[in-house]
């Protein structure tokens, strides 16, 4: 997953087609619903993001039409966060998050208790979105929200002879219908070995 997702109507300066927001993988009974969360009606600030009521309509008339939904796994996909998310103790930070207030005001969506009601009412598993560029996860009652990092280093290590390069690995049980693990990966020095948290839903708790 890509961490930038840019807006429907930006797409035609970068030359990008249109896509079908809700994407349905028969065979491997998954599916992925793109959600855009640019739609800020022009308040961009503190970079939060909104998704808005009519997209909300908009996606529940396409997910209406899928009449065997409840064998499916729900995953969706955005740009900005819905939950907080804390800093990894091993990223540098920047300006804004060495300020507590203004790091609160930037560290999710505008309306994110409607957007993870809607995904609770939609029976959406799993939440994948970027944004911060490292990555972490945590559970809203029943629905997995996992983080991109980011595999080109975007994020600056505390320690300047250090990198902090990551991604993710998720595994699905399509047959249960259920998200069985999320492994955060990152490599700290170039060339050097692979670091992961592995997060057992089973079992929940964290291998090393």
């Amino acid at each position: 997953m890509g961490n930038k997702v840019l807006r429907s109507t930006s797409r035609d300066s970068y030359g990008l087609e249109e896509h079908d927001p809700v994407c349905i993988y028969k065979k491997e009974k998954i599916i992925v619903i793109s959600i855009c969360s640019n739609e800020t009606e022009g308040d961009t600030s503190f970079a939060q993001g909104k998704v808005g009521d009519l997209q909300y309509v908009k996606l529940a008339k396409e997910l209406g039409k899928i009449k065997d939904i409840k064998n499916y796994v729900c995953i969706g996909v955005l740009h900005h966060h819905p939950l907080q998310i804390p800093k990894h103790e091993d990223i540098k930070k920047s300006f804004i998050e060495k300020s507590e207030k203004l790091v609160e005001m930037t560290m999710k969506l505008q309306d994110s208790n409607k957007f993870l009601m809607w995904c609770e009412d939609w029976n959406i598993q799993l939440i994948l979105h970027g944004h911060k560029h490292y990555p972490f996860y945590q559970k809203n009652d029943m629905m997995h929200i996992v983080a991109a990092g980011s595999s080109t280093g975007k994020q600056k290590h505390e320690d300047k002879n250090k990198i902090f390069m990551s991604f993710n690995i998720i595994k699905l049980d399509t047959k249960i219908k259920k998200v069985v693990s999320v492994n955060l990966c990152s490599v700290n020095v170039l060339g050097g070995k692979l670091h992961d948290n592995i997060k057992d839903l089973d079992n929940d708790f964290f291998l090393t």
